[in-house]
């Protein structure tokens, strides 16, 4: 149990880390989503949906010629 948390908190101290260089450039990208056009509710829909259908083809099982 102690070593499931310390990885937990390791992985989270990494994470961090990582993500640290990025924080500089939050207001940058905060400020550009702000700008952007936000796509309506129905697109996003759509693209969902096309994610499931291509998912579906690309899982299906394929028949032995």
């Amino acid at each position: 149990m102690a070593s499931t948390a310390f990885r937990g908190v390791f992985a989270l101290f990494v994470a961090v880390v990582i993500a640290s260089p990025a924080w500089a450039q939050l207001e940058v990208v905060s400020n550009w989503l702000e700008r952007v056009p936000q796509p309506s509710a129905l697109v996003l829909f759509l693209v969902a949906v096309a994610g499931v259908l291509v998912g579906r083809y690309a899982s299906r099982k394929r028949r032995d010629p």
